[in-house]
Parts: structure tokens; C-alpha cells; sequence
């Protein structure tokens, strides 16, 4: 995902040479003549209709549990604390993650991609390995719940900046051995 300082910064790109094909998806909405089964209309207020067209919605929504969750994750085979962010965070995460293996310390890091569908049953499998979590957010936590619930019982740690201050690479470090010391 992107935040507003990713959105703000500039770094050089380079494009792919051939033309890139977009998959279809069929749950998708598009503006195409002949595509009227693909229109959307929240109009139909018969409750039986309704009711129908709720239970058409949850199959989509379900579908899209299952085959849209994206994430990036590095290092969590041996992992003994994942770290876990997104947006700018997930950059300096990174950075964490890659200090404390060039000195010894089994981190991992995870990077939600998107956050809704949520990689929650990934998260739920390296909690039942015995991993520990530490959420990294530029708020007051509105996605260390959700790992939370996720993490099959694992401990979930929390730290956040807020107000638009980028957490340090070196705040996060001593945050990640503290939780290591404990």
C-alpha cells in the first residue's frame, strides 16, 4: 500500500520494455458495452432479492479471501519475532531486519501488500510455529488488531509513531532486542 511519503517521493523507475497484460478478473467492475451483468446497482429493495444478492456478495467476497491476499515476507523460516508493516514502515523494516541478521538475531518481516483481504491465515501459520509479532504503524494501530487476531495466540507487540514522524531505523532495532531480551 501506499502512504502519503511514498507518495511523495522520487526515485528513478525503469518500465518494462513489452506491454504488460492485466489479468482478468472476472469479480472485477468495468464500463464496457454488453457487460450490463457487471453493473452496479444497489436498488433492488425486494428482501428475498436483497437477501439473494448478500449472499451472491459474500461468495465474491470470500472468493476474494482466498485468491487476492498479497504480501511479501523475508527471513521467517527461523525467524524468532516478525516484524510487520506497510507503507513507508515496511521500508525501514526492512532495513531493521537486514541490520539484525548481519548480527545474528532470527527476524523475519512481513510486509501486507494488501490489507484487506488480510494475510491473516499466513500470520495465523507463523504464530502456530511458535513466532512472535512486533506491529510497526504510523498511527495509533489500526492494523495491530487485526494481526492480533490472527496470530493464533502468539505474543503481538506494538510500537507507532504518529503525526506523520517516520520511525528510525535505530528506534525500531532497540524496540526488536528489547522484545528479544524478555
Amino acid at each position: 500500500l501506499a502512504d502519503g511519503f511514498i507518495g511523495q517521493m522520487m526515485e528513478p523507475v525503469v518500465f518494462p520494455e513489452k506491454e504488460v497484460k492485466i489479468e482478468e478478473k472476472g469479480w472485477a467492475l468495468k464500463c464496457e458495452a454488453g457487460d450490463s451483468e457487471k453493473l452496479f446497482c444497489s436498488i433492488n429493495l425486494a428482501e428475498r432479492d436483497l437477501e439473494e444478492h448478500n449472499k451472491h456478495l459474500q461468495k465474491k467476497y470470500c472468493m476474494a479471501e482466498q485468491k487476492e491476499v498479497r504480501f511479501e515476507e523475508k527471513y521467517t523460516d527461523d525467524a524468532e519475532l516478525v516484524v510487520i508493516g506497510f507503507g513507508i514502515v515496511s521500508r525501514v523494516l526492512l532495513s531493521v531486519v537486514e541490520k539484525a541478521r548481519e548480527e545474528g538475531l532470527k527476524i523475519g518481516y512481513l510486509r501486507p501488500i494488501t490489507l484487506w483481504p488480510f494475510p491473516k491465515t499466513r500470520i495465523g501459520e507463523l504464530g502456530k510455529k511458535g513466532k512472535s509479532f512486533l506491529v510497526v504503524e504510523m498511527n495509533n494501530g489500526q492494523m495491530v488488531d487485526d494481526v492480533r487476531l490472527s496470530a493464533s495466540a502468539s505474543p503481538v507487540h506494538f510500537y507507532s509513531r504518529m503525526g506523520g514522524i517516520v520511525p528510525t531505523q535505530d528506534e525500531i532495532y532497540e524496540k526488536v532486542k528489547s522484545i528479544l531480551e524478555e
